[in-house]
């Protein structure tokens, strides 16, 4: 089935969205999917692959390179003659066309996404309203601070109800208010265009922001209605109603199960803080059935003191399906009691819109008077260019519309709200029936997006799958054969896993469920686990070293290559472990771990140096003394440069 996906998924005729797990050869598969393209188009250039650092583009135009230069592989790795059959046909076409790929790399538009937008503002600067290009910033956040204490100084001075409004809001902490100007900007492709769009009729915006707040609210309640167990529906009413009478609470003595409606949120609420502990989203312990919690001591309450203690049992020993139904109870009691706002949230909200918009105009003129913006305002001018807001496609998508006929995206999972709306732009033109072939390939794994402090939204993926993003109709596939470990690993990983993953997925809250592997590999392996009681670096390190050595064992008597992989949590964690390894004369390679000064090269050299300007350092010989041959000739060389340099430097 999976070969069929990959078959599938490769073909130039479909648009896909691929889920493609760890180890799946997911880079393969774009190469792969590269060079079918290659074989139908007319242009190199009609094709448009996006990454989201240099580093991966850099690696995926290699893998196409040297494709197209590989030599026919064995007929048994089928894999590799899939490629290379792809790459015949490649540069066949290239032959045909005058393509001259391997001698002009460079037509192959393997770019990231900042790439692109920097590039789309080039081509059309007035469009852009950039003018001349600006320099890139690394590091916006000065320029935002300072933007947004300007913004705040001048709605002090020209607007000051509104400054107090938000003041106020924040116990007239203005560093505080300041932060969180700056935080927006750097988000401000989130809310600009929604709060331009209302600035003649601020009373839109409070009607879109209290129907969103009540979606998503009501789809919180349903998310927890259907979670929900049988039994406990049914036997959970009259318990609270016998705990409101005891502790003479009538909103808790009047309970009956409500209903998964916005009206019924506060009873909802009462279940939740009647069933969880005060601050963690996890089920009250059946020990902490009390008086308090209405429950009191008494042979007269025995039974339903009992009934609800096995509620609690069968709650605690329900797994996942508990834990995902706490979660959801503790997220509900968190929610307000209704979506609409009160007319002093709206103040708050109606002058931080205002404060807002000034800090915009404010980092617009920074960016002007130092020459430079940051990734978002590239971003936004591209897509101005693009003609994003404009009811008709813009000249610059009018003219990409000739060339991109193409678009592959690689690690689709960690796009951004911006980086979707600019792939919106660029399909934006594409019709059915206009007798052009335009195809939309987006690869990735949710399970794997860990980068929402850089604005990743894992759930544009999962609505990408459902199409439902605004881009054009895709088939959703999914790989599952794991390349990379043995069955023992892959078996491990999915049972573990399978856990810590949410039941079901969320769009809303980015919740992904797990999607299980399958090992490819016959590899023998296995999963352990070595517990440690405290914390103790050095015992730890002689455990990892002991470990080392069994395997360095194992691996010489089946005559393997001896290569071994330490994976840490942090530099820092490797520190005693290196010395160890040292220490039981096991050699290994740490790139980027050690600082420079520790270095045993380094250590050597500056014990070189004393023992030449101080021949009574007994330390700096004993160190030399000790040292490998190799460091010894390396000694040797530096000894007569040294010499040579003292006789010939002046």
């Amino acid at each position: 089935m999976s070969a069929e996906v990959r078959l599938k998924a490769r073909h130039p005729a479909g648009s896909f969205l691929v889920q493609a797990p760890a180890g799946s050869g997911k880079t393969e598969l774009l190469t792969q999917r590269i060079l079918a393209l290659l074989a139908i188009v007319d242009e190199p250039e009609e094709i448009l692959a996006l990454t989201f650092t240099r580093k991966a583009a850099a690696e995926m135009r290699k893998r196409v390179l040297e494709s197209l230069s590989a030599p026919e592989p064995d007929q048994g790795a089928s894999h590799k003659m899939d490629t290379w059959l792809l790459a015949q046909a490649a540069l066949s076409r290239s032959q045909e066309r005058a393509w001259h790929l391997i001698e002009h790399p460079a037509r192959l538009r393997i770019m990231t996404l900042d790439s692109l937008t920097n590039s789309l503002a080039r081509q059309l600067p007035l469009l852009s309203g950039l003018g001349d290009m600006p320099s890139p910033s690394e590091s916006a956040l000065l320029i935002y601070r300072e933007a947004a204490e300007a913004a705040l100084n001048e709605t002090m001075r020209d607007f000051p109800e509104a400054a107090e409004n938000v003041l106020l809001h924040q116990d007239h902490n203005a560093v505080a208010v300041i932060s969180l100007l700056a935080n927006m900007l750097a988000k401000r492709e989130q809310w600009l265009n929604e709060i331009a769009a209302h600035a003649r009729d601020m009373r839109s915006l409070r009607q879109v922001l209290e129907t969103n707040l009540a979606e998503i609210m009501s789809q919180k309640l349903r998310v927890c209605e259907s979670l929900m167990p049988i039994d406990l529906k049914a036997a959970l009413p009259a318990l609270i109603s016998f705990a409101g009478e005891q502790k003479g609470d009538e909103a808790l003595q009047n309970m009956v199960w409500p209903e998964a409606s916005l009206e019924m949120i506060e009873q909802w609420q009462l279940i939740a803080n009647f069933l969880l502990t005060a601050t963690a989203p996890a089920f009250r312990k059946s020990g902490g059935v009390n008086a308090t919690l209405g429950f009191p001591t008494g042979k007269d309450f025995v039974e339903p003191k009992q009934q609800f203690k096995q509620l609690l049992d069968m709650l605690a020993a329900g797994g996942s399906a508990s834990q995902e139904l706490a979660k959801s109870l503790h997220e509900l009691r968190q929610l307000p009691i209704t979506a609409r706002m009160d007319d002093r949230q709206w103040q708050v909200l109606e002058s931080l819109f205002l404060l807002l918009v000034l800090a915009n105009k404010h980092l617009q003129q920074i960016f002007v008077r130092q020459g430079e913006a940051d990734f978002t305002e590239i971003a936004l001018r591209a897509m101005d260019a693009l003609g994003a807001n404009d009811a008709a496609p813009g000249d610059l998508l009018m003219k990409l519309d000739y060339r991109i006929h193409h678009i592959l995206v690689d690690e689709f999972q960690d796009t951004s709200h911006l980086q979707m709306s600019l792939l919106q732009c660029l399909t934006d033109g594409w019709q059915s029936g206009d007798g052009r072939h335009r195809s939309l390939f987006m690869v990735g794994d949710p399970m794997q997006s860990i980068y929402r402090f850089r604005k990743a939204e894992v759930g544009l993926f999962l609505n990408a799958a459902s199409n439902e993003a605004g881009l054009p109709t895709i088939e959703a596939l999914q790989l599952e054969r794991n390349f990379r470990s043995s069955p023992a690993i892959v078996n491990w990983v999915n049972r573990a896993f399978q856990s810590v993953f949410p039941a079901r997925q969320d769009v809303i809250s980015g919740a992904v469920a797990h999607a299980s592997a399958e090992a490819a590999l016959s590899h023998p392996g296995s999963v352990n686990l070595h517990l440690q009681q405290g914390k103790d670096a050095a015992l730890e390190a002689e455990c990892i070293v002991k470990l080392v050595q069994q395997e360095l064992s194992i691996c010489s008597s089946r005559g393997e290559p001896q290569r071994i992989g330490i994976l840490a949590r942090s530099r820092k964690h490797l520190h005693a472990i290196m010395p160890a390894l040292e220490a039981a004369n096991i050699a290994f390679r740490a790139v980027n771990i050690l600082p420079l000064k520790s270095r045993p090269e380094v250590r050597l050299l500056r014990a070189l140096l004393r023992a030449l300007l101080h021949p009574s350092d007994r330390e700096s010989w004993a160190a030399l003394l000790r040292s490998h041959a190799v460091v010894w000739r390396v000694t040797i060389c530096i000894c007569y440069w040294l010499a040579v340099i003292s006789r010939y430097g002046n």
